[in-house]
């Protein structure tokens, strides 16, 4: 059996460190990773506090932040506006994220409590198109399993079908939309500072295959 190659944890540790970081470098990623989001307040706030330069395209991410945070807020059908608004074709061209957006309609009208109108949305909006695509058909069955639960209590509840009503599903739908939008425009929907980390994980994969021990970097949030 191999043995692990040791590392010292101090001498990792001052390698590491020795190692120039460029703080301005370090701003131009978090504003890429701000401007990719959609978050322009955040954005605003570092260009006030660094000087790093804006993006060019700010009334873009303006109008991106406003459709997040309708979502977010569970306001899918103003969301729906304000997506038609920046790309009139897009929920017509894209037909998995026109039902992403409607699935998300339905979760709020059953979270709400409006089950006549939450069934009625379901058979007249979802379900042609649910019976065209197996997926889509599944996505559908899950969430109608929502009018089983007691939704004063579901969102507490930590199991699959309750996280449908939590904020993360709301996040997700937000995601989704903001990569279609990114992707309509021709711009990059994976940030910078993301795919650094996705390279940090895979050479930390290497060196543990080559069995080395070396102090992790294990507080790298998946959300990022």
């Amino acid at each position: 059996m191999a043995e692990d190659k040791g590392t010292d944890t101090e001498a990792w540790t001052k390698a590491v460190s020795s190692i120039a970081t460029s703080k301005k470098v370090m701003n131009q990623l978090v504003m890429n990773y701000l401007a990719v989001q959609g978050y322009r307040e955040a954005a605003l706030c570092l260009h006030e506090e660094s000087g790093v330069e804006l993006p060019a395209h700010m009334e873009e991410i303006n109008e991106r932040e406003n459709i997040r945070a309708a979502l977010l807020r569970g306001e899918v059908r103003h969301g729906s506006e304000l997506i038609n608004d920046f790309d009139a074709e897009i929920l017509d061209t894209e037909q998995d994220l026109m039902f992403t957006l409607q699935q998300q309609q339905l979760i709020e009208l059953i979270r709400e409590e409006k089950l006549e109108e939450a069934l009625s949305f379901a058979q007249q909006e979802l379900g042609p198109r649910a019976v065209m695509d197996a997926a889509m058909l599944d996505e559908l069955e899950r969430t109608m399993a929502l009018l089983a639960l007691d939704t004063n209590s579901a969102e507490s509840d930590d199991s699959p079908l309750s996280r449908m009503l939590s904020v993360d599903q709301r996040l997700a739908t937000a995601d989704k939309v903001n990569d279609a939008l990114l992707t309509s425009l021709g711009q990059d929907k994976e940030p910078k500072l993301s795919s650094l980390l996705v390279l940090m994980e895979w050479a930390e994969s290497k060196l543990k295959e080559k069995r080395v021990a070396f102090p992790p970097l294990d507080c790298i949030p998946s959300s990022i």
